[in-house]
């Protein structure tokens, strides 16, 4: 699948030190903007990759369970499962909200399974079932069918891609390693609606225009494994992201990724200072602060607004940071970015 921002150049330049998960999220927010209201991780991490399916076809597929299964103490569940034809990635993720574009997630990863690990089982239906072995001990069980429910064609410039909707069951056990929540799902389950699934053949869509956006992006220089922070503006308000990645040591190809999601007001630019602040009902609170010290080349493409083609305009700068922007979580205690770090502010706009 070739979902392509209009963007994506000077993003990918700018937000180069950031961890994947993070320059995931931001692309998606920039990708989709300005409809999509607080991008979950987990749909981030279940972009399409390629399946082969059939005998003849390489195609992308991936499968997310958007609607979530219910946890005690206000927890939910959700799972997403990526296949290439040389291997298979399998997430788990439990989520609690807070106010209203408040949540903390933890996600759970494991990459390069055997590509037999996601089967099709007919016409848009598909078995996730990694080896046992290659999975524990972050999941004692993991084995879904995916079945659909009704289907539509997506609008390419070239190839071709279905979406699908439908049901996913059977069992998910996980094991968080939180004393507080210790193993979570069922032997027996189904999850709620909407789950879904996207096999792609190369498809190809026009840039969606980002209109009157800031993006900004923080992590540190000298430990480029500690927590980072992000955000983009949306509707008024700024989205912001802090994250901290652990690498597990069981089993192999297999991390973890904290997630808080909180929102302030969008960050003000007074000269080459951008200032970003929280609102009092985010989870995430402090500030930080980006003292531009080099600014890239502007740069222009093409996008596309309700069916017409524009331009779009991106400008980025490379910053020096100083943050205070923390946050107090249910599980993992205070994860808090370093107090000075390297940043990038890209705006955007478009005629």
């Amino acid at each position: 699948m070739t979902r392509r921002s209009a963007v994506a150049p000077s993003v990918s330049k700018g937000l180069g030190l950031l961890p994947a998960l993070v320059l995931a999220l931001i692309m998606a927010c920039l990708a989709l903007l300005p409809a999509l209201a607080l991008l979950p991780a987990t749909v981030a991490s279940a972009a399409a990759v390629r399946s082969t399916v059939g005998s003849s076809s390489v195609d992308y597929v991936s499968i997310l369970s958007a609607g979530g299964y219910a946890l005690p103490h206000g927890w939910r569940l959700t799972v997403a499962a990526t296949a290439s034809p040389k291997s298979v990635s399998v997430t788990a993720s439990i989520a609690h909200a807070f106010s209203p574009g408040s949540a903390e997630e933890h996600q759970w990863e494991i990459s390069k399974l055997p590509a037999s690990s996601v089967s099709s089982i007919g016409a848009g239906s598909w078995r996730v079932n990694p080896p046992a072995a290659e999975i524990s001990p972050v999941f004692k069980a993991f084995d879904l069918t995916f079945k659909t429910t009704s289907r539509s064609p997506v609008a390419c410039t070239s190839g071709s891609e279905t979406e699908y909707k439908g049901t996913l069951s059977g069992s998910v056990l996980l094991d968080t390693g939180f004393r507080s929540l210790g193993t979570v799902g069922a032997a027996r389950l189904s999850f709620n609606s909407p789950n879904l699934a996207v096999l792609d053949h190369s498809c190809s869509q026009r840039p969606v225009c980002a209109s009157n956006t800031v993006a900004w992006a923080e992590v540190s220089a000298s430990a480029p494994t500690s927590p980072a922070a992000s955000g983009v503006t949306m509707e008024g308000t700024d989205r912001i992201v802090l994250t901290r990645a652990t690498q597990l040591a069981r089993p192999a190809n297999a991390g973890r990724a904290d997630v808080i999601l909180g929102v302030g007001p969008p960050p003000s630019l007074n000269g080459k200072t951008l200032s970003v602040t929280t609102k009092a009902v985010s989870i995430i609170k402090g500030s930080a602060t980006f003292n531009i010290d080099m600014s890239l080349p502007p740069e222009t493409s093409s996008c596309w607004a309700k069916g017409v083609e524009h331009t779009q305009h991106v400008t980025s700068s490379l910053a020096s940071v100083s943050s205070s922007l923390h946050a107090k979580t249910l599980l993992t205690g205070t994860i808090a970015t370093p107090a000075s770090g390297e940043g990038t502010i890209t705006r955007l706009s478009y005629s």
